[in-house]
């Protein structure tokens, strides 16, 4: 089905509530951010703008201060929103597993109770501990958390897609100017993105 996106959207409105109004599933993918929400943080690549990535570094910092896992709370922020019918995790062991699994179960109270079109903060103020629910409170505070500066600069969220071609761009680029100064496997890797 093509589906025509309005040229705009009423100022109440979002993206979510588009897609939900035309019957669309949206889906989550990188609920982490690509690493911007761990203790570990980004990849030196990562694409997001450095006041960003800052914010993102403050918020791990008053998460560790809180004794709060900062990837556990992104991870129920996505799972909180009924808008989104899939969220895509990427685990690399079973320990992660586990804490995705243990992340998930929360909700069944919600899901069985039928209260899944609460909104997001009644949901996990009901699944958080007061802890964790007070924590995620001061991170998403707009005028004094961690964010604030990032969105009043307007770099709190980035466009994926043009992100992503820059950094594939500059990937190349990169990889090119290695091929040029070594021998080896780069110029496969080169010839495979250019495919």
């Amino acid at each position: 089905q093509n589906i025509q996106m309005p040229n705009s959207l009423p100022l109440e409105s979002s993206f979510a509530d588009y897609c939900s109004e035309q019957g669309i599933a949206l889906l989550a993918a990188a609920p982490l951010s690509m690493g911007l929400l761990t203790r570990r943080g980004p990849p030196k690549w990562h694409p997001a703008h450095p006041s960003l990535c800052k914010a993102c570094n403050l918020s791990s910092k008053i998460c560790d201060e809180n004794e709060v896992d900062i990837s556990y709370l992104a991870i129920m922020y996505a799972l909180a929103h009924s808008q989104i019918s899939c969220t895509l995790l990427g685990m690399k062991n079973k320990n992660e597993v586990d804490k995705a699994v243990h992340a998930a179960a929360k909700f069944n109270s919600i899901i069985e109770g039928n209260n899944f079109d609460l909104p997001p903060m009644i949901v996990l103020q009901n699944i958080l501990s007061d802890q964790e629910f007070a924590t995620l409170t001061l991170l998403l505070d707009d005028h004094n958390g961690p964010f604030a500066k990032a969105t009043e600069e307007g770099w709190s969220q980035w466009d994926g897609f043009l992100e992503a071609e820059t950094f594939w761009d500059q990937w190349k680029l990169q990889n090119i100017d290695s091929s040029n100064n070594h021998s080896g496997h780069s110029g496969v890797i080169n010839d495979k993105l250019s495919l």
